[in-house]
């Protein structure tokens, strides 16, 4: 067996580090399609969020705030889905929000057009890293075929109305 080259194994490296978020893929053949992901607002219904819309902060009922995101795809096999949300600072990536990560089951839309969530509460620890500063609100979803895609958008943070689901 021959050696293989470091620089031939810092291309083979580098190559699998620029591979390792994915927008989508798709999936596999017979399967839907390629799989989405839309990031939304709601604690009941979902609400499209658009680039630099304003996410409002409510104040939880066990001494928190957090702001209500809600979740649609398509393509994805919807028992058992992994999840993760997240808020950074545009100017350093400094987390905003406590990463949310788990797994879910989606509830498939009557109409059958994609599959959601509502009511998927991200937690902000500390308000004031992140209020009205450029963010970045980040969706990872994982079926449990190995289907994944991300979602981002940039978004600002104010304070809401709402007080403890009021």
């Amino acid at each position: 067996m021959g050696r293989t080259a470091p620089s031939a194994l810092l291309l083979v490296a580098t190559m699998l580090v620029g591979c390792a978020v994915a927008p989508s893929v798709d999936a596999g053949p017979g399967d839907a399609g390629p799989i989405s992901l839309t990031l939304g607002t709601g604690a009941h219904d979902f609400t499209p969020i658009a680039e630099g819309d304003t996410l409002q902060l409510a104040r939880g009922c066990q001494g928190l705030q957090h702001v209500w995101i809600a979740l649609r795809a398509t393509g994805i096999a919807p028992r058992g889905v992994h999840v993760q949300l997240s808020l950074s600072r545009v100017s350093d990536g400094a987390a905003v929000s406590a990463v949310f990560d788990t797994a879910i089951t989606f509830s498939p839309d009557p109409s059958g057009a994609f599959d959601g969530l509502t009511g998927l509460m991200l937690v902000v620890p500390t308000p004031d890293v992140g209020l009205g500063m450029p963010l970045i609100l980040r969706g990872d979803i994982a079926d449990r075929e190995g289907r994944t895609t991300a979602a981002m958008l940039d978004v600002t943070l104010a304070w809401g109305t709402e007080i403890c689901g009021m």
